[in-house]
């Protein structure tokens, strides 16, 4: 536990009481299933990968629909960073497949002129459930998009749809959780413990979600932080964004705390496996570990990144 943990990623819409919740609604052209008042969006409590609550859906219909996010004001995302959206789809087999946009990430500057980017499909996404897909807008080369009505470039709306190819029968298979922007650094640095810093405890931080305080961990959000940088699944630890171990002279900004100070850091891990996302629309400087302050002991020892 040794070290105090941060993030660089701000808040866009945290989705804890979605019905009531004007800002989030469906976008042009992507507004099939959904059945009942308010476009069928419920407040979900079954299933949610924050908080206590998501926005979900029925989906009795073909076509693309899905819900989004307006933030009201442009949010500007950085050069190597991303938009992260956390995501839910149950019956992975009834969408089209990636090529054809089955799950598709919406990032533009309104409702009904944006980005759609190609992320998944039921060929690429075989399993189903939650996911977070990190997007940087300049990166719209590297993949399939296509867009709705004339998007400029900029960046205020953000949504999650799916192109649903079969009629689903049963339940709200679609959700729509948290919503962040920024770099995508976990950082760890001043040790407080004279302890040292891991990988474990990296995830561990990644992954709270809840409300109780935890010596060394910068609360955001009231404690609910539910990140999708580095997670541990299945005994590997999957990256997409930035560790930071130690930081110098370019120390991040953090939305609890303001703009940090250089600080080193003592890590040590062995033994561990890293797979780095392939987080196609974000740009080559987005996967990274920096090792940022001169002062830090970081040892590395039979670690596999992949």
């Amino acid at each position: 536990m040794a070290g105090t943990y941060y993030t660089d990623l701000f808040i866009l819409n945290q989705v804890e009481s979605p019905s009531s919740d004007g800002s989030i609604t469906e976008f042009t052209g992507a507004t099939a299933g959904g059945t009942g008042g308010n476009q069928g969006k419920t407040d979900e409590t079954d299933f949610f990968i924050q908080g206590a609550q998501c926005v979900s859906k029925n989906f009795n219909s073909t076509g693309v629909g899905g819900y989004g996010y307006d933030n009201g004001s442009l949010f500007n995302v950085p050069t190597d960073g991303a938009v992260y959206t956390w995501t839910y789809w149950a019956a992975p087999n009834s969408v089209s497949g990636k090529s054809t946009g089955g799950h598709q990430i919406h990032l533009g500057n309104s409702t009904s002129a944006y980005r759609r980017f190609y992320v998944d499909g039921s060929d690429t996404q075989q399993y189903g459930g939650w996911k977070c897909y990190p997007v940087n807008y300049t990166a719209s080369a590297n993949g399939t998009t296509t867009d709705q009505g004339t998007p400029n470039g900029t960046t205020q709306v953000i949504g999650y749809a799916v192109n649903n190819a079969s009629n689903i029968s049963k339940g709200n298979p679609y959700g729509l959780d948290v919503m962040r922007y920024g770099r995508g650094t976990i950082a760890v640095d001043s040790s407080v413990d004279s302890g040292t810093a891991d990988f474990t405890t990296i995830a561990s931080y990644n992954d709270k979600n809840s409300t109780g305080a935890v010596t060394g961990f910068n609360l955001i959000q009231t404690g609910f932080h539910r990140l999708g940088i580095f997670s541990l699944q299945d005994g590997v630890f999957q990256l997409q964004g930035r560790l930071l171990l130690g930081q110098g002279s370019a120390p991040i900004t953090t939305e609890a705390s303001g703009t940090l100070s250089a600080s080193p850091v003592t890590f040590s891990d062995s033994n561990k496996t890293i797979f780095i996302q392939d987080s196609e629309f974000c740009q080559t400087g987005f996967n990274l570990i920096e090792v940022q302050n001169a002062s830090s002991s970081v040892t590395f020892s039979n670690i596999s990144i992949n």
